[in-house]
């Protein structure tokens, strides 16, 4: 919470988390629950990684509605096993999460899978929306370009009864 609060003190519109709390119940701490709202108020994008447990739960802060949960799919688009699932009343999105390329400790790059790569790629692209907003003369906006994003998203194949399932 300490972490987002300073994040939005710096300056910044699009704060990407790939960290959480696996939970059963929706309760959130009300210290970072507080820091979210605070996003929300302040018009800074919260975009969250649902987790690799293969549950089908959101990790906490995924799972808080004003946060942009996301998902991990593969190059074919259907989920991962290991990306969680939330419920079907949270918008979430899912992006290329298999093998994606990143850079190694050593210096060099590798491929790495997982809802964090994921997230990184949409909180790149929601970043890019909010800079084309002020190129435009536009005030950023940072609930349009989670709904633009959630509108645009491809979704997933109703006659893939798997892949529904993990949607």
């Amino acid at each position: 919470a300490r972490a987002i609060r300073q994040a939005v003190g710096a300056g910044a519109h699009v704060i990407s988390i790939s960290a959480g709390v696996l939970r059963k119940s929706d309760e959130v701490d009300p210290y970072l629950l507080d820091a979210v709202q605070f996003c929300v108020r302040q018009n800074v994008l919260v975009v969250a990684a649902a987790g690799n447990d293969g549950e089908n739960h959101l990790h906490i802060p995924s799972s808080i509605p004003s946060v942009l949960a996301v998902g991990a799919m593969d190059e074919n688009g259907s989920p991962l096993a290991s990306s969680n699932a939330g419920s079907t009343d949270h918008a979430g999105i899912l992006a290329p999460g298999r093998a994606v390329l990143g850079a190694a400790p050593d210096g060099g790059a590798t491929l790495l899978s997982g809802t964090s790569f994921a997230t990184a790629i949409v909180s790149g692209v929601a970043a890019l929306l909010l800079s084309s907003q002020r190129n435009m003369g536009v005030a950023p906006d940072a609930a349009a370009v989670r709904e633009s994003l959630l509108q645009s998203a491809v979704p997933c194949d109703p006659k893939s009864e798997k892949s529904l399932r993990r949607c």
